[in-house]
């Protein structure tokens, strides 16, 4: 059978077009079967369709019409168990009847465009659509946790002409996060969420004395040192200072 889909492991019947509707609707099934249950946990198991239902699913829009696939759905049954469950269906956005693709493409259009316009071009619910936003936002404004390095580094970074906390991975040259901030507060915060601090042995920092007291406070057992180019920057200074006064 084709896959009008375009999706692997689907077949598909020729999409049904409405013309005064704007909508294409596409009767589907997912042919690939789970190879272990998700319930017991043992691989091969078989499992035989206990019951099943019919769910609509939406997609992106295809020429300017909505598109909607009607899946049979089925509810299988453990042999080894007995227990039920869901037939598993990858390509679909988890607690959301739309495609994994349509929920992307919602969220990226999400913060450019208004509910109201992607309901109307594709068909879902405004009101799932600021929720499916608003549950990645808040994803995103979650506090980060980064795993503890064992060469900490952190300083501050100019940008848009505002000082940023900065902390980096010395031995693993690469940059941890960027805050928003230089306060004392998001600096304790950081690295109070960090994970599995005691991996930290040493801490590279400017010779600012609130930083020293935070690590000292937050990170007992590392070794606090004063990175090379503060150090040289601040000698240059005095140098500059004792040769402008001669």
């Amino acid at each position: 059978m084709p896959n009008y889909l375009c999706l692997p492991g689907w077949t598909t019947e020729e999409p049904v077009i409405d013309g005064k509707a704007k909508t294409a609707t596409i009767t589907a099934a997912y042919t690939i079967r789970p190879d272990n249950c998700p319930l017991c946990g043992v691989v091969g198991a078989k499992f035989y369709k206990h019951q099943s239902r019919e769910t609509a699913y939406r997609d992106l829009p295809l020429f300017g019409m909505q598109v909607i696939i009607v899946v049979e759905v089925d509810r299988l049954k453990c042999r080894e168990c007995g227990k039920t469950f869901t037939q598993p269906l990858p390509d679909m956005f988890p607690g959301r009847q739309m495609t994994m693709r349509c929920g992307k493409h919602l969220l990226a259009q999400g913060n450019a465009k208004t509910y109201a316009l992607l309901s109307r071009d594709i068909g879902v619910d405004e009101s799932v659509i600021r929720a499916i936003c608003n549950e990645q936002n808040r994803k995103m404004d979650a506090p980060v946790r980064p795993e503890a390095p064992e060469v900490l580094g952190i300083d501050e970074l100019t940008i848009e002409g505002e000082l940023r906390f900065i902390a980096i991975d010395i031995k693993g040259k690469r940059i941890l996060d960027i805050r928003e901030n230089c306060d004392t507060n998001t600096i304790a915060k950081w690295l109070f969420l960090m994970r599995n601090k005691d991996r930290v042995q040493i801490v590279a920092m400017d010779m600012r004395d609130q930083y020293r007291q935070i690590v000292k406070l937050i990170l007992p057992n590392a070794i606090i040192v004063s990175d090379r180019w503060h150090i040289q920057s601040k000698a240059n200074k005095a140098l500059d200072y004792v040769r402008s006064r001669h």
